[in-house]
């Protein structure tokens, strides 16, 4: 049996996190020992864990409890080496750029015979990143990494493109849903607000990335001709400029900051509308929770992703930034129930080419091509 190590900063609620989790959940018991190491990452908060109770027993998880930033990374560097000799992983798979280039150097001083998996997530050329570590990064994913993952091809070409990576070690393996899950937690019991007002749902970190001001100057004007309520999922470290603009966009009534919620489907089965806005993306997952649930989708047409997903038959898309073009398409879907229903209908059919399984079989196709 092949042994797995898998490697992240933290368990804190986010895209890659829960992909994570469906991978190393999903992976055949019978074929890999799955290993998973965590950094940790306190000034995350008291939340710094939303995942980790959704893991398999299966999983062994290791935690070095170390905050992740800079002063710390000399101890985090000895204490992965060391974690390494005592877990003696065949493959090692890590994903998160900071992650992956500690995984890469500390993976030079593993003197066993293994297998360096990255996954990159983002986009990550809108980062500004020091110059060492600008350099440090090109030489794991180009030098260190025996493959690279993307979940788009969009972000493969962007891998390609910015860091100089060969294109043969870059495969696309989109991200998992899991549509049994999903659809089972999304009827779950929850207080949300009984109107006949239009419903509208966006979730994301409270970060520059998703671009709350384009969703809330969108929503300022619609107000002008739609009577609404928006649920804002998520967390981050621009909550309070983004509940100050809701203030001062006079918002209050319509705009409720809802903070992370480790059960989001019960809100986009509850909405009539999902918004996604971003600047940029990796991949987009909340697209797909929202169309397995029944709900159609609006997104920015950002790198990268929800083009390759969405396209112009599964939902809409609106120029990135452009609040009045938002705007128009929340008013277009508002308008017309037989294009929500169209969507819907689509949206669910969409999802079955992201299933759990399929991206599983890719992964473990990935793995099994190591010979040792």
């Amino acid at each position: 049996m092949k042994k797995i190590m898998f490697f992240l900063p933290s368990m804190a609620g986010g895209g890659a996190e829960k992909t994570l989790i469906h991978i190393m959940n999903g992976l055949s018991k019978d074929k890999y020992i799955i290993h998973f190491l965590i950094i940790d990452s306190p000034k995350i908060g008291d939340n710094k864990d939303e995942y980790q109770n959704m893991l398999k027993p299966h999983v062994l998880v290791k935690n070095l409890k170390i905050p992740l930033k800079m002063k710390h990374y000399p101890k985090i560097f000895l204490k992965t080496i060391k974690a390494l000799y005592e877990i003696k992983p065949d493959i090692i798979f890590s994903t998160v750029i900071k992650a992956n280039v500690l995984a890469s150097f500390s993976s030079v001083f593993y003197f066993k015979n293994k297998a360096l998996v990255l996954c990159e997530t983002n986009n990550r050329s809108n980062f500004d990143f020091s110059l060492p570590f600008k350099i440090a990064s090109r030489i794991s994913y180009n030098n260190l990494a025996d493959a690279v993952v993307t979940k788009s091809q969009g972000l493969k070409n962007h891998m390609v493109e910015f860091f100089g990576t060969n294109e043969e070690k870059v495969q696309v393996i989109y991200n998992p849903i899991d549509l049994v899950d999903v659809k089972h937690r999304s009827s779950d019991e929850v207080e949300l607000n009984k109107t006949d007002k239009l419903k509208l749902v966006s979730a994301g970190r409270l970060e520059e990335q998703k671009d709350y001001p384009t969703l809330l100057r969108a929503l300022k004007s619609l107000r002008e001709e739609k009577d609404f309520v928006c649920y804002i999922l998520g967390k981050g470290s621009l909550q309070i400029d983004i509940q100050n603009m809701i203030d001062d966009y006079g918002l209050t009534e319509h705009v409720l900051l809802k903070g992370f919620q480790s059960n989001p489907y019960r809100y986009f089965k509850w909405a009539d509308i999902f918004i996604l806005h971003s600047k940029w993306e990796g991949f987009g997952n909340v697209i797909l929770e929202a169309m397995a649930v029944g709900t159609p989708v609006i997104s920015s047409d950002c790198d990268y992703g929800p083009e390759e997903i969405i396209g112009e038959e599964w939902g809409l898309l609106f120029k990135t930034g452009d609040a009045e073009g938002l705007k128009r398409r929340i008013i277009e879907l508002a308008d017309s129930e037989d294009q929500r229903i169209s969507l819907s209908k689509k949206g669910k059919s969409r999802v079955k080419d992201f299933s759990i399984e399929k991206a599983i079989r890719e992964y473990e196709s990935l793995f099994d091509s190591f010979i040792f």
